[in-house]
């Protein structure tokens, strides 16, 4: 959680002539949202889509799948709170707007993406969507949880892909 801007902020700078397309959800964007500054200050093109799901989804998710719904932490309601998107975009002098369903289309984004310059669009989802790819854990009968290597996600990879990535990976971590 909280490296999406950080990385969106690094490929700006390292290609400025580029236009950089960042997407995160709302509790990922919090971890870092301060670093905005170097985005205005620096007039990066940086093309932001924040996912507001109203907290942190996957802390959500897995109090849901093991925890029996015993949520603490993870959105308003237990006690989690976020700014006002557009308040907080229009400090840094980044525009900001909700993107409303309709506006997502290839034509319209294609207008969206090509203005200069950074911008910001919220788009509204689901508190309940699934996040996918998810690493799988479990509870184990000592009552710890261990979790599966990060190449060993869900829904799996296609074999031919974990053929090439699992070279990179420890000896035999990739069978």
């Amino acid at each position: 959680m909280g490296y999406g801007l950080a990385t969106a902020i690094g490929a700006a700078m390292a290609q400025p002539e580029a236009r950089i397309i960042h997407f995160e959800g709302d509790g990922g964007f919090s971890q870092n949202l301060q670093e905005l500054a170097i985005i205005g200050v620096n007039k990066l093109n940086v093309k932001m889509f924040l996912m507001e799901n109203g907290g942190y989804s996957s802390i959500r998710a897995t109090q849901r799948k093991f925890f029996g719904g015993a949520y603490v932490g993870c959105d308003q309601a237990t006690g989690l709170g976020f700014p006002d998107w557009p308040t907080l975009f229009a400090a840094y002098s980044i525009p900001c707007r909700y993107l409303k369903p309709e506006e997502a289309t290839s034509e319209r984004l294609a207008l969206l993406l090509d203005a200069p310059g950074a911008e910001a669009w919220i788009v509204s989802v689901d508190p309940e969507e699934p996040n996918f790819p998810v690493v799988a854990s479990r509870i184990l009968p000592d009552g710890k949880m261990e979790s599966a290597p990060l190449h060993q996600q869900l829904p799996p990879l296609d074999p031919a892909i974990l053929a090439e990535v699992g070279r990179y990976l420890p000896e035999g971590a990739a069978s």
